[in-house]
């Protein structure tokens, strides 16, 4: 299947509940309003999501090897 730029195909549960869907290109951004925005959403992220270094490395050492990497 080709489709063209803003195009796509979307599936929600079986393979028969797949649909077209098309979406309108953006606008231009400034270059600096852009990385204004990069950084507040990546604050705003960390702020609600982010989990201390002290929380998360005491819960990494639970004494169990990792296990060996699939190659």
């Amino acid at each position: 299947m080709s489709l063209r730029v803003g195009q796509a195909v979307a599936r929600v549960g079986t393979r028969s509940d797949d649909f077209n869907l098309e979406t309108e290109v953006l606008p231009r951004v400034d270059a600096e309003v852009a990385a204004r925005n990069i950084e507040r959403v990546r604050r705003s992220s960390g702020e609600r999501w982010s989990v201390a270094e002290q929380v998360v490395e005491p819960a990494a050492d639970d004494g169990v090897a990792a296990p060996e990497p699939l190659l």
